[in-house]
Parts: C-alpha cells; sequence; structure tokens
C-alpha cells in the first residue's frame, strides 16, 4: 500500500470508531431512560395491583365489581412483567464484561499465618468481659 491509501484506512478507522463511540453512549442513554422509566412503572403498577387486591377482599366473588377488580390485578400482573424485561435491558449494558487492569490497584493482602493469627489467637484480656 502506498501512503495515501494507508491514511485513508486509518482515517476510515478513526470515522468507524467515532461512530460506534456515538452509538454506544446513545444507547446507554437508551438504557438509562428505560430504567428510569421501568422504576416510575414499578411504583405505579405495584400501588394498583395492590389497591385492586385489597378491593377484591371486600367485594362478592361474584358480583361485576370483583370480575372488573380480577382483570385490573391480571392486567398488573402483565405490565410487571414487562416492566421486569424493561429493567432488564436497562441493566444488560451493566453486565457486560469488560477487562479491568488491576496493577496498583490492589494492595498487598496479609499472609494466611498473619489473618489466622489474628481471628484465632487465644487472647485472656476478654476473660474478664461481661458477654
Amino acid at each position: 500500500m502506498d501512503g495515501q491509501t494507508d491514511r485513508d484506512s486509518e482515517q476510515g478507522l478513526e470515522r468507524a470508531q467515532e461512530a460506534l463511540s456515538r452509538a454506544n453512549k446513545e444507547l446507554q442513554a437508551v438504557r438509562a431512560f428505560a430504567a428510569a422509566i421501568a422504576h416510575d412503572f414499578n411504583n405505579s403498577i405495584a400501588a394498583i395491583a395492590g389497591w385492586a387486591e385489597f378491593a377484591l377482599d371486600g367485594v362478592d366473588p361474584q358480583s361485576p365489581t370483583a370480575k372488573a377488580l380480577k382483570q385490573i390485578a391480571q392486567e398488573a400482573r402483565r405490565v410487571v412483567q414487562l416492566t421486569r424485561e424493561l429493567a432488564a435491558f436497562s441493566r444488560a449494558a451493566s453486565q457486560e464484561k469488560q477487562e479491568v487492569a488491576l496493577e496498583g490497584d490492589v494492595p498487598q493482602l496479609p499472609d494466611e499465618e498473619a489473618v489466622r493469627n489474628c481471628f484465632f489467637q487465644e487472647d485472656s484480656s476478654t476473660e474478664d468481659l461481661p458477654y
């Protein structure tokens, strides 16, 4: 390849990486919005389902009101499932695997003997405690 072709390839790669980065940011925004909607829906539908179940206890099970309340409760359960799916979509980004560099970030851990001595040594100073 000549120099011009190399530069063109590099520029094309940079444009593709920028487009991918923009798309990733947009997807993150959509997921955050989905999480907010799922949270609000969950709060509302929980109240609706709770009141429908509560109201069912106070009406004749054979009445038209009971039938309507059962339908409300059934639809509330369906919306709860949809809300769970929406919440799962919003969490999907955080569940994606990412490499993490740990060099310098993890403190030196004590050796096994030091841990054993810390937790299992006999200490006569606790004999006088009231508990």
